[in-house]
C-alpha cells in the first residue's frame, strides 16, 4: 500500500514520540510505532504504517503498568497471575517446564533492575509495585526461589517500615512453611529463618534456627535441641555444605536473643560464641569494638562538653536484618557479654568480664580506652555490693585519666566515688573527693560542675552542723551559677533556708 506523504507537525510529533519511548524503555520498538500511530492519528491521518504482525497490537507489559500506576494507592497483593508479559501466555496456574522457568527467571532479572533503579531513584511507589510483581511471578518458581525473593524485599519492607507489605511478605512466608508440612529439611529450615528474620519476626526464626544447632557436625545425627519446635521434624540426611556453621549460628541466636530483650538467652549464646572464638593477644588484632564505631567505648572529650555520669557497657553493634552481620571477634563477643549482663542485672558478672577486656587494651593505640573502662568497672562492683573493689577502680580510673588528660572520664570517676562514700556513711571522705573534683573542673573550666559540686558540699556540711562553711559552699556555687542562668533560684532557697548566726 503506497505510503502518503506525512506532514511536518506529524512527523515532529511522531519522532518525539518514539524518542520518549526507547529513551524509557517502556515498551519494544515495534510497539512503540504502533503506539506513536495511534497517539498521532488524532492530529492527522497523513501517515500510514502497516505491518501485518504489530497493527492493532498493545504492549501486555504496558498494560500491567498501566493497571498498576491507575491503582497507585490499591494495596499490593501476592496473588499469583495467571497471565504476564513475563510469562509463557495464560498459563492458567499450570507449572512451567524448565525452560520456560529459565525464560521467567531473565525475565525477573530484568525487572529488579529496574525496581532497584526505581527505588533508588526515590521512586518508591513504583519500586514495590514492581518489588511484588517479582513475589508474584516468583511463585512459578521453585520454592526455595521464592523464598530468596521474599527475603530480599521483606528486608526493604521492614527496613522501610512499610507494615503492611511487610504483613503481606510475612503471610506468605508462613503459607510456604505451611506447604513444607511436618517434615522440614535442614535448607529449608535455614531458608524460612532467613526469611522471619529480614522481617524482623524473630521468635518465628530463632524457632527455626536453634533446632539447626541440634544437627551433629559434619554428619547432622543429632536429636532435635530442646528449644525447637516440638512440631516440625529435621531432616539431617542432606548435603549440609550450603548451611550455616554452628559459630555463625550461635551469633544469629545471640542477636535475635537481643532484639527481643531475652537477656538470659542471649548471655548463654554469647558465651558459647566466646568458647568457639579465637582469643586476641590484643585489640590490635580485632577489627573493632562491639560499638558502633572505634571511639563510642570512649567518653566524649571536654571539647565536646561531655557530661559523663554513666559509662555502662556501650550497646553492641546488631546489624539489622537488612544488614549482613560482620564476624565477630573475642573482644566483640566480651563487650557485648558484658552488655548483656549488666541488662540482665548481672553486675558482678559484668564487671568480670569488663575485667577480662581491660588487658586487651593495653597497646599504645587502645590505651586510651581504659580509663573509661575502669570507670565501667567500678559502676559494676559497686553496682554488686563489692565496694572495696569499686573504690579502688574509680581511684584507678582518675589516676589514668588525669595522665591522659581526659578530663570527663576524671569527673565522673570523681563525682561517682564521692557519692559512692557518701552513702556508706563516710562524709569526711567525700568532701576530700569533691575537693579534688573541684580542681578538676577549675582546670577544665566547667562552671556547671563547680555549680553542682559545691552545691554537694554545701550538703554534706549542713549535715555535719557545719553552717558558716555550708553558707560559704553555697555562695561560690551561687555565683558559678549566675554567670550560667543555671539553679541560681534552687541554690538560693537553700542559702536562705540555712540556720541564721
Amino acid at each position: 500500500m503506497p505510503m502518503l506523504r506525512p506532514d511536518k507537525t506529524s512527523l515532529v510529533t511522531t519522532i518525539l514520540t518514539l524518542a520518549g519511548m526507547f529513551t524509557l524503555g517502556a515498551i519494544a520498538p515495534s510497539q512503540a510505532l504502533e503506539t506513536a500511530q495511534a497517539s498521532g492519528s488524532e492530529d492527522s491521518s497523513g501517515l500510514e504504517l502497516s505491518d501485518p504482525e504489530t497493527s492493532g497490537e498493545q504492549s501486555a507489559d504496558d498494560d500491567v503498568e498501566q493497571s498498576t500506576t491507575s491503582s497507585k494507592s490499591a494495596p499490593l497483593t501476592l496473588e499469583r497471575p495467571n497471565a504476564d508479559p513475563l510469562l509463557p501466555g495464560k498459563v492458567n496456574g499450570r507449572a512451567l517446564t524448565a525452560q520456560e522457568q529459565e525464560r521467567l527467571r531473565l525475565g525477573l532479572e530484568r525487572l529488579k533492575v529496574e525496581a532497584n533503579a526505581s527505588y533508588a531513584g526515590g521512586d518508591r511507589p513504583t519500586a514495590y509495585r514492581k518489588f511484588f510483581r517479582i513475589l508474584s511471578l516468583s511463585q512459578y518458581l521453585p520454592a526455595p526461589e521464592e523464598l530468596g525473593s521474599l527475603t530480599r524485599i521483606g528486608r526493604i519492607a521492614w527496613q522501610d517500615s512499610q507494615a503492611e507489605e511487610a504483613q503481606t511478605i510475612a503471610a506468605r512466608v508462613r503459607q510456604l512453611e505451611a506447604d513444607a508440612g511436618e517434615k522440614v529439611s535442614p535448607a529449608q529450615r535455614q531458608s524460612l529463618a532467613e526469611a522471619y528474620e529480614s522481617l524482623g519476626a524473630w521468635d518465628n526464626a530463632i524457632a527455626h534456627y536453634d533446632p539447626l544447632l541440634a544437627l551433629e557436625q559434619p554428619n547432622g545425627e543429632k536429636e532435635t535441641s530442646s528449644g525447637s519446635n516440638p512440631t516440625v521434624a529435621v531432616v539431617p540426611n542432606e548435603n549440609q555444605s550450603s548451611l550455616l556453621s554452628e559459630t555463625i549460628l550461635i551469633n544469629r541466636l545471640a542477636r535475635l536473643s537481643l532484639f527481643r530483650f531475652d537477656y538470659p538467652a542471649a548471655a548463654l549464646y554469647t558465651e558459647q560464641a566466646i568458647l568457639l572464638t579465637p582469643e586476641p593477644e590484643t585489640a590490635s588484632t580485632t577489627t573493632g569494638t562491639a560499638s558502633p564505631n572505634l571511639s563510642s567505648n570512649l567518653p566524649a572529650t571536654d571539647s565536646q562538653n561531655a557530661d559523663l555520669q554513666d559509662l555502662k557497657s556501650p550497646l553492641p553493634v546488631l546489624p539489622l536484618p537488612s544488614e549482613t552481620a560482620p564476624a565477630q571477634t573475642s573482644t566483640d563477643l566480651l563487650n557485648q557479654l558484658a552488655y548483656v549482663y549488666e541488662q540482665d542485672q548481672r553486675f558482678a558478672e559484668a564487671a568480670a568480664v569488663q575485667q577480662q577486656i581491660f588487658p586487651l587494651y593495653n597497646e599504645p593505640l587502645f590505651v586510651s580506652r581504659q580509663p573509661a573502662l575502669q570507670v565501667a568497672i567500678a559502676q559494676n562492683q559497686a553496682r554488686s555490693g563489692q565496694l572495696v573493689e569499686a573504690i579502688a577502680s574509680y581511684q584507678a580510673a582518675y589516676g589514668q585519666s588525669q595522665a591522659l588528660q581526659q578530663f570527663a572520664v576524671s569527673k565522673a570517676a570523681l563525682s561517682q566515688l564521692a557519692e559512692l562514700y557518701r552513702g556508706q556513711g563516710q562524709p569526711d571522705d567525700a568532701l576530700s573527693v569533691y575537693d579534688i573534683l573541684l580542681q578538676v573542673h577549675d582546670l577544665s573550666y566547667n562552671l556547671y560542675g563547680i555549680a553542682d559540686t559545691q552545691a554537694s558540699r554545701a550538703e554534706i556540711l549542713l549535715e555535719q552542723q557545719q553552717i558558716d562553711q555550708a553558707r560559704q559552699a553555697y555562695r561560690q556555687a551561687i555565683y558559678a551559677a549566675r554567670l550560667l542562668g543555671y539553679r541560681e533560684a534552687e541554690l538560693q532557697q537553700r542559702l536562705e533556708a540555712l540556720p541564721q548566726p
